[in-house]
């Protein structure tokens, strides 16, 4: 392969981009339904690189992003539902002699993001995940430089960000699917390789700017009933020189 490689693959199911400017104000509902599979899947097999690879793998069964700037407001009301049997990222990759591996794989049945400077900015949302969420990664070098893994997985996410002063967020996020992230990196010899996995049920993120005075008001429900597990492996069967393994 060439100095630098890039292979990417996407699923995603619904998708609404909101995006406001110049001191205006957004007021919007939004509802998303998927019921059926989401699954964005790659595999990689080559010889020889002296550059980089970077591969990522995402699958989102229903996403929101909404960006609000100069001096722009918001007012979100968002319903989101992911009752398909699966929403999966898969990424794999192997190869005899590489000198840089960056192998992702994310996968979220329902995410939202929104991002306002100004303000004020308002959420007002619902999530409800019943698939099974499964990010997953392999990584397999006979000789390496870098040899890098991360599966990302969640099944409800909101990240909300006021670089103005006023944030407020109503959210329920309900997940009954199972949640799984794995990652598994293989070497023969080489110097450095990490394998590093997150899994969630339910995830929210509030910011606003703190020098600014800035305050959030928040109110927020998050039930999980099903199981939610992270596994690293790393298996070095020659040398190495470094090795990192993180499961959260």
């Amino acid at each position: 392969l060439g100095p630098l490689t890039s292979v990417q693959t996407s699923a995603v199911a619904n998708s609404q981009g909101i995006g406001i400017e110049g001191g205006g104000t957004a007021s919007v509902v939004l509802n998303q339904n998927a019921g059926g599979t989401t699954q964005a899947s790659q595999s990689m097999t080559f010889r020889y690189t002296a550059g980089e690879v970077d591969m990522a793998s995402l699958a989102v069964s229903n996403n929101i992003s909404a960006v609000g700037t100069t001096g722009s407001t918001q007012i979100l009301n968002a319903s989101q539902t992911m009752r398909g049997d699966q929403t999966l990222g898969y990424s794999s990759v192997t190869t005899a002699n590489a000198q840089t591996i960056n192998n992702v794989a994310t996968a979220t049945a329902n995410n939202m993001t929104a991002s306002n400077d100004g303000g004020p900015l308002q959420v007002l949302a619902s999530q409800t995940n019943k698939s099974y969420v499964r990010a997953q990664t392999n990584n397999v070098a006979d000789q390496f430089g870098t040899n890098n893994a991360m599966s990302y997985g969640v099944g409800n996410s909101i990240n909300a960000n006021e670089s103005g002063i006023e944030l407020s967020m109503d959210i329920s996020q309900v997940n009954s699917g199972g949640v799984t992230a794995t990652s598994y990196v293989e070497g023969r010899a080489g110097y450095d390789s990490s394998s590093t996995t997150v899994a969630m049920g339910n995830a929210a993120t509030g910011s606003v700017c703190s020098s600014c005075g800035g305050v959030i008001d928040i109110n927020s429900r998050q039930v999980n009933s099903n199981n939610v597990t992270a596994s690293s492996t790393v298996n070095i069967t020659g040398s190495g020189r470094a090795v990192t393994g993180s499961s959260t």
